[in-house]
């Protein structure tokens, strides 16, 4: 990712300046006017965008490669007082396609960082992990559902699970075209167990409205706004090296952008910021203290060239 890359100007594009100006009008004046604009727009947008169903290129032997960051602040508050995390994920990631829709991903680059009190700051060796695949079935509406998970370190673990590290990472897309206004939702649960015996579930509902086009690096895009409501539930039977077992549970609203290429099939970019809130369960010799505590976040994804 280039984060000093600026923000994507979103075009009426191929319309007439006669055409733009009357849309732009009718977006100013009253409801049913802006509605008039919108089915302009809608008739002039590219007749391959509108004949054209979404779908994800998965070709076999295709390769493609993305770099991710999130960077986050974790905060719980004890009766002690708060205790601040701030975390950073950067990487470097191969995604390859292969019959059946079947697709392997893998770091090529990892660095993952977590800094506050008590902690100090941890910077885990990534290295093991690197090049070690991800096995998952990728269908053409983006739907992830992991296979295999590659063994990861339990010095990564502690710093950050990566188990569902590709569940969401391709956005949704619809079942018909990508039109200018349409909208569409979905819903989705996630499962995984880490190699510490974490559980973490995951639930997210998301909606989606198309919010027009633009070029990226030449290519023809669709700008996607995403909401996204998300809980998120982890735990473990197993108590840890204190013998405490802990309950977490999160849950609150994501809001992001996503640019989709339909002519190549591919997701250019990504971006969304999100908060969760909820609470901390410890549970020992039988008492159980409830921490709360809260996760906000910014992440972005960029297709690399």
């Amino acid at each position: 990712m280039n984060p000093r890359q600026r923000p994507h100007e979103v075009r009426l594009r191929g319309l007439p300046a006669g055409v733009r100006t009357k849309v732009r009008r009718a977006a100013r004046g009253s409801g049913r006017s802006a509605a008039a604009g919108l089915f302009v727009l809608a008739l002039a947008w590219p007749a391959a965008a509108q004949a054209q169903t979404s779908a994800y290129r998965r070709a076999p032997g295709d390769t493609l490669r993305y770099h991710e960051v999130t960077t986050g602040t974790i905060e719980m508050r004890p009766a002690r007082g708060a205790v601040t995390v701030q975390t950073r994920h950067d990487a470097r990631i191969a995604v390859t396609f292969a019959a059946a829709d079947t697709a392997r991903a893998w770091f090529e680059a990892l660095s993952l960082s977590a800094a506050g009190s008590p902690l100090g700051e941890r910077r885990p060796d990534t290295a093991p992990l690197l090049g070690r695949p991800y096995t998952f079935v990728f269908t053409p509406r983006g739907e992830v559902r992991t296979v295999r998970v590659p063994e990861i370190p339990g010095e990564v673990l502690r710093v950050s699970d990566l188990s569902a590290e590709f569940t969401e990472f391709f956005p949704h897309l619809p079942a018909g075209p990508l039109t200018p206004g349409a909208t569409w939702a979905d819903t989705a649960t996630h499962q995984t167990t880490n190699a510490a015996g974490l559980t973490v579930i995951g639930r997210r509902t998301a909606s989606y409205r198309v919010r027009g086009d633009s070029t990226i690096r030449g290519e023809r895009v669709v700008a996607v706004e995403m909401r996204t409501a998300t809980e998120i539930l982890s735990g473990s039977a197993t108590p840890r090296p204190t013998g405490a077992t802990t309950q977490s549970s999160l849950k609150g609203e994501e809001t992001g952008v996503f640019f989709f290429a339909p002519g190549s099939g591919r997701l250019v970019e990504r971006r969304r910021t999100g908060r969760l809130a909820g609470s901390l369960a410890v549970s020992a010799g039988g008492q159980t203290v409830s921490i709360p505590q809260s996760f906000t976040y910014e992440s972005r994804i960029d297709l690399i060239r």
